[in-house]
């Protein structure tokens, strides 16, 4: 006979930062050297990373191409100014 084999505890899920929460929202990031708009679609420990972005600068919207990759460490705050994509 087999002894019997206890279950591990399930791992109580953790909240979602804010942060996490405003993921595919269109935002401003604003930063020391200018802001980006755009939709945050990931989020990394070290970088945030905007899709479909313009940099913002003295009213002039230039647009990037590809994905916008923005390192945590230069980001003064986030603004967020729309619904999220796809919603």
């Amino acid at each position: 006979m087999k002894p019997f084999k206890r279950q591990p505890e399930p791992k109580p899920e953790t909240p979602r930062s804010y942060l996490e929460e405003m993921e595919r929202f269109r935002v401003v990031v604003h930063m020391r050297d200018g802001s980006v708009e755009g939709t945050l679609s990931h989020l990394y420990p070290d970088c945030l990373v905007l899709t479909h972005a313009f940099y913002l600068e003295q009213g002039a919207r230039t647009v990037i191409d590809g994905e916008a990759v923005i390192e945590r460490v230069k980001v003064a705050w986030i603004q967020r100014i729309g619904i999220p994509e796809g919603a």
